[in-house]
């Protein structure tokens, strides 16, 4: 529940689990509720979900099929963001314009079956996934939530806990996922990851015991 609230940008306090975990065990629609509440509960299932399959899915045949998958569930309540669609028309990443469109596809397959596989299972292939997605940006909205579900769906399948940025991170992350675009440093995006982890840490220390905190 803390990854699904983190995820929609809703605040991860006692009172929105709680009401958050109400709707679900009330089986309440995905559209119940307003604003960012409402799409909780379909990113809540995705990420059960995904903890039922192991990222080298990624490194088959479908691997591609798998990213406009998971961007689809966790764009579902956002029709207009093209759920599971990549752009139509070229977008940028403050002043740098990654892949067009007609070069999307064929840039994400390299990714993942010429780049992916070169890198160590565990912390360093996440942050290779989180950065790559930000980085070739395919789809028109929804590209961090999705790089950072890919973090943890490679750190879930190589054994670690996921881990989750909280909103006043959200600026110090795209600083570090900016630098190593211009650098190719990871350094400041790997120190980031283990802050986010022990503020994960944390948060499920407070939350201990809870449902919520599942």
């Amino acid at each position: 529940m803390l990854e699904a609230c983190t995820q929609a940008r809703v605040a991860a306090d006692s009172k929105t689990l709680d009401d958050c975990r109400d709707r679900l065990s009330q089986g309440m629609p995905a559209a119940a509720g307003d604003g960012k509440h409402r799409s909780v509960p379909n990113i809540l299932q995705a990420i059960r979900d995904r903890r039922s399959h192991h990222a080298n899915l990624l490194g088959q045949g479908e691997g591609e099929a798998w990213l406009r998958y998971w961007h689809a569930r966790l764009l579902r309540d956002s029709p207009e963001c093209g759920p599971g669609q990549y752009k139509a028309i070229r977008n940028t990443i403050g002043a740098d314009r990654p892949p067009p469109p007609q070069c999307v596809t064929g840039a994400m397959r390299h990714m993942l079956s010429g780049l992916r596989p070169a890198v160590p299972s565990g912390p360093a292939r996440a942050l290779f996934m989180h950065a790559a997605i930000a980085m070739i940006h395919g789809f028109g909205d929804g590209n961090g939530r999705l790089a950072r579900f890919m973090q943890n769906w490679e750190l879930e399948s190589a054994g670690y806990s996921a881990v989750f940025f909280p909103g006043e991170l959200h600026a110090e992350l795209n600083e570090a996922l900016w630098s190593m675009l211009g650098t190719g440093d990871p350094g400041p995006l790997a120190s980031l990851l283990v802050r986010a982890h022990d503020h994960c840490g944390r948060l499920l220390a407070e939350h201990n015991g809870s449902d919520a905190a599942q």
